[in-house]
């Protein structure tokens, strides 16, 4: 469904708690302009998440994101998990993709075999897709060809595949499900929409406060009015080891292209573990962004308490990293970035203590590369890694060879005409 913005002038749609708004303008750019160039790009997608209030309960699952907020076509992220089984949602296979070409960009999400509230919902298939593109003109769209429903039930009775966006079904003694959500916003210079397939809101009983989204994609593509375009991420823990495992990230905050509006964004749990790999306390995650005429900033942070990896071979009372990137002119980027430790211990290196120097690299016998403090800066971006094992041998605990394990990444990004 290919909509010009002209069209929705008089439409109203309800925003959702976790979507963001999603916008088509049909005002037309300087035809002279570069889109590739002179446009942002930005898209997203996961399979689930589960809120109760402000408090996360299932934190985004198989989340895909553009990989930077560049002013050129940036390529695409990928994300899967086999199953969801968490209370109130169940699912099979979830597929998440987030890509951009020169002058669109498209987040989608593919679920099978959702069933939520103990089948009250239940669907064999869905997906949810949102393209915003611009034309050679400077005319902004989005479009939501692809979003469907397959063998879509609720309380027992059968829904038609073409949902209407924003249908809302009442659910007795439980409230309400909202599907084909949809939020629209318009400006001068901008397109984007945000997709939730399904998203439920508790009003009612024990789960009251409680809300669930399922199949949720997003896209934006705006003209850049500022030095520059902002971008990064912050998450805890991870485990990649391409094509056949990837584990996590377990929190994760992504700061997007246009920024936070100078507001920080955040992500918690109170313990974080991959079995046999890693366990930690407390982890907490931010990343915040603001772009105006004169000045583009981002800045992320992490902290994770309770550090023990691999039984061990590395523990911590509590390790931060911290990423942060300003331009006042698009040209010149000052990018700072470092890592803290407290009661960091590695078995057999008792030199290693709290003052730990960026990029230390530390041999581990039958395992790998332990870094610790690792920065590494781009042209576009600083990237902070506090902790990070990368498996380069054969070992008793079978972590396969080319396994990156991370802990505490942050990184910070600006994206400009000069260095896209």
């Amino acid at each position: 469904m290919k909509q010009d913005i002209r069209k929705l002038t008089r439409n109203n749609f309800k925003g959702s708690v976790i979507a963001a708004l999603l916008a088509g303008s049909a005002l037309a750019l300087p035809a002279t302009l570069s889109y590739a160039k002179t446009t942002v790009h930005e898209a997203s997608a996961y399979g689930a998440e589960v809120n109760v209030g402000s408090v996360v309960k299932l934190g985004k699952i198989a989340p895909a994101a553009l990989p930077s907020c560049s002013t050129q076509a940036v390529g695409s992220s990928t994300a899967s998990a086999a199953s969801i089984n968490a209370g109130l949602i169940h699912t099979e296979l979830v597929e998440s993709v987030a890509s951009s070409t020169e002058t669109s960009s498209t987040g989608s999400s593919k679920i099978v075999g959702v069933n939520l509230l103990d089948g009250i919902i239940s669907t064999t298939q869905l997906k949810a897709v949102s393209t915003s593109s611009v034309d050679s003109n400077g005319v902004f769209h989005f479009d939501t060809t692809g979003s469907a429903f397959g063998n879509l039930t609720i309380l027992g009775i059968r829904i038609e595949e073409n949902v209407a966006p924003n249908t809302v079904i009442e659910l007795p003694l439980v409230g309400s499900v909202t599907l084909n959500e949809q939020v629209p916003f318009a400006n001068s210079s901008e397109a984007k929409l945000s997709v939730n397939m399904i998203h439920v809101r508790i009003t009612l009983g024990l789960n009251l406060g409680t809300e669930i989204i399922v199949g949720s994609a997003a896209s934006e593509i705006r003209a850049l009015t500022g030095p520059a375009a902002v971008g990064g991420y912050a998450y805890s823990p991870q485990l990649l080891a391409k094509p056949l495992i990837t584990v996590g990230p377990l929190v994760s905050v992504q700061i997007g292209c246009f920024g936070t509006g100078g507001a920080v964004e955040t992500d918690s749990v109170a313990s974080a573990s991959i079995p046999g790999i890693i366990s930690t306390g407390a982890v907490t995650v931010t990343g915040t962004g603001n772009i105006n005429k004169t000045e583009a900033s981002s800045e992320g942070t992490t902290s994770v308490a309770g550090l023990n990896l691999l039984s061990g071979l590395v523990s911590a009372t509590v390790i931060k990293g911290k990423a942060s990137a300003t331009t006042t002119d698009g040209t010149n980027f000052d990018f700072d970035g470092g890592s803290t430790f407290v009661g960091i211990s590695v078995a057999g290196h008792p030199e290693i203590t709290v003052n730990v120097a960026p990029n230390t690299e530390i041999k581990i016998a039958n395992l790998g590369v332990l870094y610790l403090n690792r920065v590494t800066r781009y042209a576009d971006k600083v990237r902070v890694a506090p902790v990070e094992l990368i498996i380069n041998s054969g070992n008793v605990l079978h972590i396969p060879i080319g396994a990156d394990l991370t802990v505490g990444v942050v990184e910070a990004q600006l994206h400009s005409a000069d260095i896209p």
